[in-house]
This record gives C-alpha cells, sequence and structure tokens, in this order.
C-alpha cells in the first residue's frame, strides 16, 4: 500500500496547498499521488491529511470522483510504503523507491532534515498510523530509527515551490 503524508513544510507551498495535500494536486490530468501509484505499480492508497481538509478531501475522492481511497486511516494492515508529501515523483525518486521495496526489513529514507519515504512492515506500519495523524515532524520519525535501516537522499527532488511541480511531466 502507499501511503502519503503531509509535515508542516505543507504551509510553505500555499496559497497552493491552503485547501488540498500537494499530492492531490492536479499535474498533467492526474493527481501526484497517481502519478506514484502508476510509477510503482502499487494501486492501494492512503492519504493522511490535515484534520481541516480531511471531510473534503473524503467527499471529492470517494463521493464525485468514485476512487476507493483511505484517507485518515486509524490502520493499515499492511507492508506500507509512505511518502512525505513533497516528494515529487520523478526518476530518481521512484528508482529509489522500488529499490527499497525489494529490501528486507523496515527502511528510513531522509534528506538531513526530513523523512522522506518509510518503507514498513505491517507491524511496523501499525506504530506509524499514531505519528502520521498528526503533522509528524522528522524527530518523531527519528525516534523511530533505532528499527530501521537508515537511507541519506541528498539534494532529494521535493516540492518546495509551486514551480516544482512542473518537473513531474
Amino acid at each position: 500500500k502507499l501511503v502519503f503524508f503531509e509535515d508542516s513544510d505543507y504551509r510553505r507551498l500555499g496559497p497552493l496547498t491552503s485547501v488540498f495535500p500537494s499530492f492531490m494536486l492536479e499535474v498533467g490530468g492526474k493527481r501526484i499521488y497517481e502519478y506514484w501509484s502508476d510509477f510503482t505499480g502499487i494501486s492501494e492508497v492512503a492519504l493522511f491529511v490535515r484534520r481541516r481538509v480531511a471531510g473534503l478531501c473524503k467527499w471529492l475522492l470517494n463521493v464525485v470522483e468514485g476512487r476507493e481511497v483511505e484517507v485518515n486511516p486509524s490502520e493499515l494492515g499492511d507492508d506500507v510504503l509512505v511518502l512525505n508529501h513533497a516528494l515529487l515523483p520523478v526518476r530518481e525518486s521512484v528508482e529509489l523507491a522500488k529499490k527499497i521495496l525489494g529490501w528486507p526489513g523496515n527502511v528510513l529514507v531522509y534528506d538531513g532534515e526530513k523523512v522522506l519515504m518509510v518503507k514498513a512492515s505491517a507491524s511496523f506500519a501499525e506504530s506509524l498510523t499514531d505519528i502520521l495523524v498528526q503533522e509528524p515532524s522528522a524527530e518523531l520519525f527519528l525516534n523511530l530509527a533505532e528499527y530501521t535501516r537508515d537511507i541519506p537522499f541528498p539534494n532529494p527532488p521535493i516540492l518546495r515551490r509551486p514551480a516544482d511541480l512542473l518537473s513531474v511531466l
């Protein structure tokens, strides 16, 4: 399962992300999370969003668009690949995601200041739901570091400003 979360950096992208998380933005006719789903081949998706936009996201995705996307689920239940909202689905990040999916155990990918990806077994994923339903900080994730293989990802392709969305096309 692919799981997306927002950290506090969503505020840097305002007003673009004032109503929807960046992974719900459409670029080239698809939402960012759909690019990740297509590129990784993982169709089951869960989104962790701010409480104040959760109802709108659920309604838009599941009622209006007829998708089956979990929003702020209470449990994950499966092995998961957790992705930070700012990580763009471009070649280098998708290749790293595919690579860590094949590794045994739990893996945490970071860029020095923020957690970008977490590959977690079903049992480990359950501890992540409490972190993801909040506005997770790097410190919350780093408390789990002793249970993960840590991989640095220097200079990752992350969304820092609206113009960065063009790199997805």
